[in-house]
């Protein structure tokens, strides 16, 4: 991830497309998608400076209507 001590890089040669649920599962269980020679992705444990930090839980926003202003 780009906000891990690695600092990844955006290259839009190296990314890969994937769905919330499994971007969520290579954050939860520490693993790394990596592209073999084939073109083939896999996956392998993140070494600690892939590791984003953790986010602190974000609280949904707020959805009622804003009242008048005066």
């Amino acid at each position: 991830p780009w906000n891990a001590p690695a600092r990844g890089e955006t290259n839009i040669d190296e990314l890969a497309l994937v769905c919330p649920a499994c971007h969520s599962e290579l954050h939860e269980h520490h693993l790394t998608l990596i592209r073999g020679p084939d073109g083939h992705w896999s996956t392998r444990a993140a070494t600690p400076d892939e590791i984003a930090p953790n986010r602190p839980n974000r609280s949904p926003p707020d959805r009622r209507d804003p009242s008048p202003q005066p």
